[in-house]
């Protein structure tokens, strides 16, 4: 044998001694694995076998119920009622402005002439107002009874028109008092009667 084939099997040897020197302490090994394996199996079959016991008789401890469990019905929300419709509210009448009072009826009357006035018919006197001209048309209020003229007329009228303003008294002798306008007073009436009392 040559040097080189002194060392491939050299070489050899050691790869299969270094194999031989694993597999023995494989060998070695394997008891001692396999009991921590098996010990470790046994521990988890006793523990679990242990578990499953307990359950059993935890089971079997639990008293058994006879009488159901009340059940508390759940608080009723009231349902609101639904609520009638009132009836529609009538629209009010329109705002009307009511309209001025209308002033007292007048009545036109005129005069046959010159007709003085005053603020106190029961004696022709108090203050004098302005004169009303010979046939002019005025607008009379009212009559009533005064001092007597000297034909013993004892009609007068208040006069309405401006400038006398219900402030002022007239005789109606003074007047036509039948809806003439010009002529002679001889024979006309002492009073027009469709002039309204004062």
């Amino acid at each position: 044998m040559d040097e080189q084939e002194v060392s491939a099997a050299t070489s050899d040897l050691t790869t299969v001694g270094s194999r031989l020197l694993r597999l023995g302490w494989i060998v070695t090994l394997w008891p001692i694995l396999q009991t921590a394996v098996d010990g470790l199996a046994d521990a988890f079959v006793g523990l679990f076998n242990q578990g499953a016991s307990n359950l059993v008789i935890l089971d079997l401890q639990a008293p058994v119920r006879t009488t159901p469990r009340p059940v508390t019905p759940a608080p009723l929300t009231p349902v609101p009622a639904t609520p009638t419709p009132a009836p529609p509210v009538p629209a009010p009448p329109p705002q009307t402005t009511p309209a001025p009072p209308r002033p007292p009826a007048t009545h036109a009357e005129t005069t046959g002439g010159a007709a003085h006035t005053w603020t106190n018919p029961a004696d022709a006197g108090g203050y004098e107002g302005p004169v009303i001209p010979a046939f002019a048309t005025v607008q009379i209020a009212c009559r009533l009874t005064g001092f007597k003229v000297a034909d013993g007329n004892t009609w007068w009228y208040r006069i309405a028109s401006s400038p006398w303003n219900n402030a002022y008294y007239v005789s109606a002798d003074a007047f036509f008092n039948n809806g003439q306008t010009s002529g002679s007073l001889h024979g006309t009436p002492f009073v027009d009667a469709s002039v309204p009392s004062c």
